[in-house]
């Protein structure tokens, strides 16, 4: 059984392009927690590892029941690992995966734990720049938590980032990203609960970074 530290992982969860979560247990405490594992071959990528640094300082800034709590950031040999709070439910891309599209208010009810969760961060002057689907997290009794907090940056930060179907128009510009630019992409996940689609539908990134621009 492999182990991170007093952590026993018991199954993968997901797997990436830049690392691999895992479900895990204390092993002297007993309590669950999510490993996020950086890539060891990507360890080398300049800022990499660096952003799960800052994912965890920012994670331990915040005090909210509805922002993912961290536990631990590790960074030993080749491995690089944040123990955050496990979450026993699904993202909001597995719930429209499964459902299609949500009524307003199954939506609303679902999205209203992260949009709590993202108020705090905006009472902390930071901007989560990339509220969508596969960073939220619902459990089993509907509250959801806001996750992955790896972009998050202080109001006024530059560059292209984020989940292209729900990046802003100033964020696809690269331009400067305040507190608005995460209520747009709010309600592009909104938009997509109810209809069950993206909002842009396109064929490339290019495509759907274009639409975001000249068809807010």
């Amino acid at each position: 059984m492999t182990e991170f530290g007093s952590y026993e992982i018991l199954e993968t969860v997901a797997q990436g392009s830049t690392g691999t979560v895992y479900r895990a247990r204390h092993r002297d405490i007993g309590r669950f927690a999510a490993i996020k594992e950086l890539s060891p071959q990507l360890r080398a990528v300049p800022g990499l590892v660096q952003r799960f640094r800052s994912e965890a300082q920012t994670l331990a800034s915040l005090d909210d029941e509805h922002v993912v709590a961290v536990y631990d950031f590790v960074e030993e040999g080749d491995r690089v690992w944040i123990a955050e709070e496990w979450v026993d439910g699904v993202t909001i891309t597995a719930l429209l995966m499964a459902h299609g599209r949500l009524t307003a208010e199954q939506s609303l009810g679902v999205l209203r734990g992260a949009l709590l969760g993202l108020a705090h961060a905006h009472d902390r002057n930071l901007v989560h720049r990339d509220f969508a689907p596969a960073n939220i997290l619902a459990d089993h009794a509907g509250t959801s938590k806001l996750v992955d907090f790896g972009l998050a940056a202080p109001i006024g930060g530059t560059g292209a980032c984020g989940t292209p179907a729900f990046m802003s128009p100033e964020a696809a510009r690269g331009g400067p990203v305040g507190k608005s630019s995460d209520v747009y992409s709010a309600a592009a996940v909104l938009f997509s609960l109810l209809s069950g689609r993206m909002p842009f539908p396109a064929r490339s990134v290019d495509e759907v970074m274009r639409a975001q621009i000249e068809q807010p």
